[in-house]
């Protein structure tokens, strides 16, 4: 999946994550995580990202993730849906997700 232009996903709401995708001009993918739960599980968080990004084919990227005690399905499930939208895509891919 290409990213061609920055697209976001999700809310500042207890629960929820805000995820905001843009093109990397220097190619990669660059990963920021802030929130209350970051100190804890920003680990598990960066792992559960990543592993979406891959399943997507994302390999050059900015992600920001702002979340406020998202569960790992939240912030996949609103991270393909950013990525979807910066890609222009119409339907995110779901079947990616075996």
């Amino acid at each position: 999946m290409n990213i061609v232009h920055e697209a976001s996903s999700g809310t500042n709401e207890s629960g929820d994550a805000r995820i905001t995708v843009s093109p990397n001009p220097s190619g990669g993918l660059s990963l920021e995580l802030r929130g209350p739960s970051v100190a804890r599980y920003g680990d598990d968080i960066r792992a559960a990202a990543l592993s979406t990004l891959g399943s997507l084919g994302v390999t050059d990227a900015t992600v920001s993730i702002t979340e406020k005690g998202a569960l790992d399905a939240t912030i996949r499930a609103r991270l393909a849906a950013a990525c979807g939208r910066a890609a222009d895509v119409g339907v995110t891919p779901w079947e990616a997700f075996k």
